[in-house]
């Protein structure tokens, strides 16, 4: 990518709906990110190595490239190296009120964010999330159902949890259409 390019990035919201009381932690993003990075690791990896250092796919591999890109991949110099490059998402409940409990059937809205060449990665990212949702969230593994993800910037629907399909596409935006 050319550093004169603008910044591109998709702002999405993820509703989870949990089938019993889901308590949360003290520091419920933590408890998302996580599980989330095991599922979306569990989905995506092909060698079942246990660190991503020295894969030949860590470029092309969606948890590696979101969290484990080598700076060089991300910029494109080869040059470069060592340390990682920021990660391309973010990713947090709507709430974050510690040690709070969902009931039920209510909503537990995450906001999703691709940020760049993260956005290649939007299918992975989703499928992990519906991963995430049937292996449970929390001390006790509650299940949660992946409702939909819509575009935050349009409201338009993205993913039908239902169907389990994807259904639009999200809207592009940059810092300028903030």
């Amino acid at each position: 990518p050319s550093v004169d390019a603008p910044l591109t990035f998709w702002s999405l919201d993820v509703r989870l709906v949990p089938r019993l009381k889901l308590d949360l932690p003290a520091f419920p993003g933590t408890l998302l990110r996580s599980a989330f990075g095991v599922a979306l690791r569990r989905s995506v990896c092909t060698t079942g190595a246990p660190t991503c250092q020295g894969c030949p796919h860590v470029a092309t591999c969606a948890y590696g490239y979101a969290f484990e890109t080598p700076l060089a991949v991300a910029v494109g110099h080869p040059g470069l190296g060592g340390q990682s490059a920021p990660h391309p998402f973010v990713l947090g409940l709507a709430d974050p009120t510690p040690y709070r409990t969902v009931e039920a059937g209510a909503p537990l809205d995450v906001q999703l964010s691709l940020i760049g060449s993260g956005r290649t990665f939007l299918a992975p990212f989703i499928l992990a999330l519906g991963s995430l949702a049937h292996s449970g969230l929390g001390r006790d593994r509650v299940p949660v159902d992946l409702v939909d993800v819509t575009d935050r910037a349009t409201g338009d629907r993205l993913w039908d949890g239902q169907e389990r399909a994807f259904v639009g596409t999200p809207t592009d935006r940059t810092p300028a259409t903030l």
